[in-house]
């Protein structure tokens, strides 16, 4: 069976320094309609019913389950639906009558009353025969059994095939769209009423094709609520569609990518254009999260999809870098000088082209300290480059300036107490050797880092520039160094413009 790659992006929220994917699940399915092959995307996410932020959600149901979750594989829905769960104390009084509670919920477009008891008193769930609806209908507000399991269609719906046959939430918690920052009301069922607001960012999900150069945005809907009050917390599910441009559906989709814009930013790029809409959006995707999505069989069995393989997830992460805009940066400008510095100050003592054991396990150190790794880390340089470029450089001041500044200070700061500054003769003899040999062997002779011979250089040039005495002590060491060589030997290079030995 082929899986099907899962990119989720990244949101940046306020006050929060690294941009983090949302915690949510994504389910796939192929699936025909009037003879026309589709793919459906679902994305669930969950929200805490006390602070109202992302939590982690349940796994996928495919089947009937003993926990009141609802189903949660089809491939669309005529309807969006409210499903209720859990359990409410009926208090019982001194004198021992018992009071019922009379609740309601309300959201925009749909509302229930009902009434919630019991000939004991005590904890009970909202379910019959505890739960009676106001009026007549059915009492059931939490979810039903489908009436049709999409599977027993082998996922092959005829022309009129009525997708109402997947709702199983009750008929008056039905509405036909609930939209983001819509507000849900749950009275009587505890002491204070229960305010839910759902978030401004919802599910959007691109599908990429093999044999196609734009992708479709599937438009997916929140389609059902799951409001869960003894675990707190409320299941969210998007569902969406697209045609499937491709005589084989089975190997047409690339990957898909799932987005959590908020509404304000789709506000302000409201084209059709898939990648001119989310472009801010997925400018983050290197710093998501790489999975395989969900099948039906992963449900009904109740097993969460296996991981991809190392080389197609490092192939999944190069592919995020695609996109025309770079990833906004993470650190601040005096903290990427500082990280800089502290990579320099490993480079070079062990070899400058060709990295040893030591050197590459001292630099993911140092990455992980300010808790990147090699990927992380190139997309975090690029953001700054890309910043960076963008401002015409000047040497009187500006961004080039102050980052100049802020990365001496740094490298300074990591001089040991006891660094010394060489003599005329030996850093005379340095300069010349860098400029004809090999600069991994000429600092790794001296067991000198990059950024220490950085330190050094430029101590030396201000000393210099300050001391005609000294200028004239190194030019003279440098005529003889160079004189004492003869011609140049030009260092050979690779064909990436590594040195040779």
């Amino acid at each position: 069976m082929r899986r099907v790659n899962v990119g989720i992006a990244p949101i940046r929220e306020d006050g929060v320094k690294r941009p983090a994917p949302v915690p949510c699940r994504v389910g796939f399915v192929h699936f025909v309609d009037e003879y026309e092959p589709f793919v459906s995307v679902i994305v669930k996410a969950a929200i805490s019913t006390r602070t109202g932020r992302f939590v982690e959600p349940r796994p996928f149901v495919a089947r009937t389950d003993v926990e009141g979750r609802p189903y949660d594989f089809f491939p669309s829905k005529s309807l969006a639906e409210i499903l209720v769960t859990g359990h409410v104390e009926i208090a019982i009084l001194p004198n021992g009558d018992i009071v019922p509670r009379h609740a309601i919920v309300r959201t925009p477009g749909a509302s229930i009353a009902f009434v919630v008891t019991s000939n004991k008193g005590g904890r009970v769930p909202l379910l019959p025969p505890y739960v009676t609806v106001t009026g007549d209908g059915d009492s059931n507000i939490g979810p039903h059994v489908p009436r049709i399991d999409p599977a027993a269609e082998d996922w092959n719906f005829l022309p009129g095939f009525d997708y109402g046959a997947f709702l199983v939430g009750h008929p008056r918690l039905r509405c036909e769209r609930i939209l983001p920052g819509s507000e849900i009301s749950i009275e009587g069922l505890s002491e204070e009423p229960m305010r839910i607001t759902l978030p401004d960012r919802f599910a959007r999900a691109l599908v990429h094709w093999t044999r196609h150069p734009m992708p479709s945005d599937t438009r997916i809907d929140l389609d059902t609520v799951h409001i869960d009050l003894d675990d707190e917390r409320v299941d969210l599910t998007w569902r969406g569609t697209a045609s499937v441009p491709s005589v084989d559906p089975k190997t047409a989709v690339d990957r898909v990518v799932v987005l959590f814009p908020a509404t304000r930013e789709l506000d302000q790029t409201p084209s059709e254009n898939t990648e001119t809409r989310y472009r801010a959006v997925l400018s983050d995707l290197p710093h998501g999260q790489f999975r395989y999505a969900w099948t039906y069989e992963d449900a009904r069995e109740g097993n969460e999809p296996p991981l991809p393989p190392a080389e197609e997830l490092e192939m999944a992460r190069y592919e995020a870098l695609a996109s025309a805009n770079a990833a906004a940066p993470t650190l601040t400008l005096a903290e990427h000088a500082q990280v800089t510095a502290e990579l320099l100050e490993i480079l070079g003592s062990r070899g400058l082209a060709v990295p040893s054991i030591e050197e590459r396990q001292a630099r993911a150190d140092v990455l992980e300290k300010w808790g990147f790794d090699d990927f992380s880390w190139s997309v975090e340089e690029r953001a700054h480059t890309d910043r960076l470029a963008a401002v015409p450089a000047d040497a009187s001041g500006g961004i080039h300036a102050e980052f100049g500044r802020l990365f001496v200070q740094a490298q300074d700061r990591l001089a040991p107490p006891d660094e010394q500054l060489p003599s005329a003769k030996d850093y005379a003899t340095m300069v010349v050797r860098l400029r004809v040999e090999n600069p991994r062997d000429v600092l790794a002779d001296a067991k000198m880092s990059l950024g220490k011979w950085m330190r050094i250089d430029r101590k030396w040039q201000a000393k210099m520039l300050a001391d005609d005495g000294a200028r004239e002590e190194v030019d003279g060491y440098l005529d003889t160094e160079e004189e004492a060589r003869g011609e140049p030997r030009i260092p050979e290079v690779d064909d990436e413009g590594r040195f040779l030995s």
